[in-house]
């Protein structure tokens, strides 16, 4: 069998952004993709994230945004956590959690690279003509890779006990007794789905009371964009204040430094910092 047919044999078609949004409620808005290098240029502060923490309708989701800020953790890994990955030191001063065995999602090793046409949509090998209009894929051809899962987990990190939602946790963490966020319809762990409705809801509902204020006059936060890859970003702008480059790679498990130059911003409170001016992050 040719090459060009084995990869059209095995290939999925490349993941495209929705143009809508198919998701629960509001279904038919236009979708908005995010991101965290044009979205979240600071960390945002704790009076922010306590205003997002008290929207929360209740306990469980409460909980969710509290673990999804103080892991730094992606939807699906924080989704999976189990109670029995969370171990307190009180050795420590101040007590810390220790968090491990996380399991990592998006973790790919490569297996095979081709070329999409970019005018026809045609598959090929490295340095081919495209099989269907005859395209040269090195000048009209988009790189990509057929990767493989890596099981793989994170590296052992902690938790403060001084962290601001450090109650939350503790409270959750002795509600449950093995997955933290288990459907109970399903007895398996809620979807991604059911995790970006809930953070989307809290994002609106903050909006339309900002709105609200400002039509009566009253002084009020800028609201943010909000969605649940954003505490991550958060969690890596707060931690990057304090925590050295190597450090904080070693955090999140990150491999290159791209990455952590990607999620974690300083902002000017952050840089002020450095070079001894006394901040307070509020």
């Amino acid at each position: 069998m040719a090459i060009e047919d084995q990869l059209v044999s095995f290939v999925k078609p490349p993941v495209t952004q929705p143009q809508k949004n198919v998701w629960g409620k509001g279904k038919g808005r236009t979708y908005k993709r995010h991101s965290v290098e044009r979205d979240c240029k600071k960390f945002s502060g704790f009076r922010t994230l306590r205003k997002i923490v008290n929207a929360a309708p209740d306990d469980l989701i409460r909980a969710f945004i509290a673990f999804l800020w103080a892991t730094g953790g992606r939807v699906t890994e924080t989704l999976n956590l189990k109670k029995e990955m969370f171990t307190l030191n009180t050795n420590a001063d101040p007590p810390i959690l220790v968090v491990d065995n996380v399991p990592l999602e998006k973790c790919f090793k490569k297996k095979a690279e081709y070329f999409e046409c970019k005018l026809c949509g045609g598959l090929g090998p490295k340095a081919r003509e495209c099989r269907l209009c005859g395209a040269d894929l090195v000048a009209n051809g988009r790189r990509r890779y057929v990767t493989e899962k890596v099981e793989k987990s994170r590296n052992e990190f902690f938790i403060g006990l001084d962290d601001p939602f450090a109650d939350i946790i503790l409270k959750w963490l002795k509600h449950c007794d093995d997955y933290l966020f288990l459907n109970p319809m399903t007895q398996r762990p809620f979807s991604r789905k059911w995790a970006y409705v809930q953070v989307r809801d809290i994002g609106s509902k903050l909006k339309l009371e900002a709105e609200a204020k400002k039509r009566h006059g009253e002084v009020c936060d800028e609201s943010i964009e909000l969605w649940p890859h954003r505490f991550r970003a958060e969690r890596a702008s707060y931690l990057g204040t304090f925590l050295s480059a190597h450090s904080l790679l070693e955090y999140f498990t990150w491999e290159h430094w791209a990455t952590a130059k990607k999620y974690s911003k300083k902002g000017a409170l952050g840089l002020a910092k450095e070079v001894g001016v006394k901040v307070q992050i509020e």
